[in-house]
């Protein structure tokens, strides 16, 4: 998660779980994966593995973000990681 980012098409990122399933070849390479969180966690990614919820405090980002962002009348673009199951 981060309040500034280097992708062109959204102002922050936001992910409120740390851990995946890797779905696809595409996902072979994947920079999460290798990620601070993930390792700093020893979190194992790959089938079967759990995923893990971040802190309550950075799942209550977005609406300090939203909140913020109604106040200045502004419209920040998130990038929003969600999972439709935790499975």
């Amino acid at each position: 998660m981060a309040e500034k980012t280097n992708i062109s098409w959204t102002d922050k990122t936001y992910n409120p779980w740390v851990g995946c399933a890797f779905k696809s070849p595409g996902c072979a390479d994947c920079y999460a994966a290798r990620s601070t969180p993930a390792r700093v966690m020893g979190i194992k990614w790959g089938k079967g593995q759990k995923r893990h919820q971040t802190s309550l405090a950075n799942r209550r980002k977005a609406y300090q973000w939203n909140r913020e962002a109604e106040k200045d009348g502004t419209r920040a673009r998130v990038f929003f990681a969600q999972f439709g199951r935790l499975a």
